[in-house]
């Protein structure tokens, strides 16, 4: 429930990188790689200097990959 509360405000909010990166992070850590790398170069975009959500966009697009048949 949290999760979509999550994506709710990011569609309210969607300029917002903090909360893209949040989104982000949460959907890497639950498991979601594929739905990490789609939201994360949105918060890169919002936020280019953010070298932490640039380092966990590597990170979610490694997994996204060996998940990958």
């Amino acid at each position: 429930k949290q999760l979509r509360n999550l994506e709710y405000s990011v569609r309210a909010k969607p300029d917002d990188a903090g909360l893209r990166f949040l989104l982000g992070f949460h959907y890497d850590s639950l498991g979601y790689p594929a739905e990490a790398v789609t939201e994360l170069p949105r918060a890169h975009n919002l936020a280019p200097d953010d070298q932490l959500a640039n380092s966990l966009l590597e990170q979610a697009t490694t997994k996204a990959a060996k998940t990958v048949p």
